[in-house]
Parts: structure tokens; sequence; C-alpha cells
């Protein structure tokens, strides 16, 4: 076990700043790192959203299309609204040009 708890942004900022700099000079590891910082965050939200919203996490696939085939605009209004605190999302930037 670790001593102390090392957050995933935190781990990448070590990389990038490794005495030897292999990691910053590297062409894609920027691109991967952001990559998988940004997953990392959407499935937080994603986690967050259904423990707020426990009656969603129970939906199958099949309940799930059925209601983009009526045209149901409810769960995507919500889910859309979750996507508002991830940065780089339509609706991240939207949140921030109204502001």
């Amino acid at each position: 076990l670790r001593q102390r708890v090392v957050s995933i942004a935190s781990y990448f900022k070590h990389l990038m700043l490794y005495h030897d700099q292999r990691f910053a000079n590297h062409p894609r590891f920027r691109y991967f790192a952001l990559n998988t910082l940004m997953r990392h965050r959407a499935l937080q939200t994603g986690r967050i959203y259904v423990r707020q919203n426990p009656h969603d996490g129970h939906l199958t696939v099949d309940e799930l299309r059925e209601m983009v085939g009526h045209g149901s605009d409810g769960l995507s209004n919500r889910v859309l609204h979750f996507g508002a605190t991830l940065r780089g999302t339509r609706q991240f930037w939207y949140k921030q040009k109204t502001r």
C-alpha cells in the first residue's frame, strides 16, 4: 500500500518533469496523458451521476434505446448537464461562454 494518495494529475505532472525529460520529449506521451486524465475524470463524473440518480443506473440497454426512439429528452438533458463539468466538452465551453 502507498503511504500517501497520488492523484492521476500529479502523477502525470511528475512524469513530465522527470529528471531526464524522457516523457516530456516523447512526441505522443502528452496526448496519452491528456487522454487518460480526461477518461478518468469522465468515469468519476459518471459514477457521481449514477450515485445521485440511482433510478437511471438500473436502466437496461433496451430501455435506453426505447427512450431514445420515443424522443425522450429527460435522460439526455440530465447527462448533458453533468458533461458541463468535464473540461473540453461542448457543454463545458457553452457554460463558459454563457458566464
